[in-house]
């Protein structure tokens, strides 16, 4: 029957779907161990005493309360000329951002899977009151 076609193709992309989920909680639970800033800052670079702009500072967003998503509250963080330093913390923003977008995939795919787990348990609803609808139960 093709009914059973269709169920057995949504328990396996259920169940993709739940792996997929893991996957992605891995992958974020693994940027958090490698480290990244609390927020996505922006890079802004300064001289000094009229050189060229070799120090690097991290930028941070206010809150709407009036703190910045910055380490420790920060507006703005001074990482320095140290090429290995600059490396660090762009390496800490690139994390933060990748976190991010996968966080955004991870709301997506739960949005997802809560509005189908919704609709079939509509449609399991619906089955259940078949006999209800055609006007009553078959008597033998």
């Amino acid at each position: 029957m093709a009914y059973m076609e269709h169920l057995g193709k949504i328990r396996v992309g259920m169940e993709k779907a739940h792996v997929h989920r893991t996957q992605i909680r891995r992958r974020m639970n693994q940027i958090e161990r490698e480290g990244m800033y609390p927020a996505v800052p922006r890079e802004q670079w300064q001289a000094r005493n009229g050189g060229e702009a070799r120090y690097l500072y991290m930028l941070f967003r206010m809150n709407p309360d009036g703190s910045y998503q910055g380490p420790d509250g920060k507006r703005k963080v001074y990482v320095g000329a140290d090429p290995r330093k600059q490396a660090e913390a762009r390496r800490l923003a690139a994390n933060r951002r990748r976190w991010e977008e996968l966080n955004t995939v991870l709301q997506n795919l739960n949005a997802w899977l809560t509005r189908l787990t919704r609709e079939l348990a509509e449609m399991a609803t619906w089955i259940d009151h078949y006999p209800k609808v055609l006007g009553g139960e078959v008597s033998e």
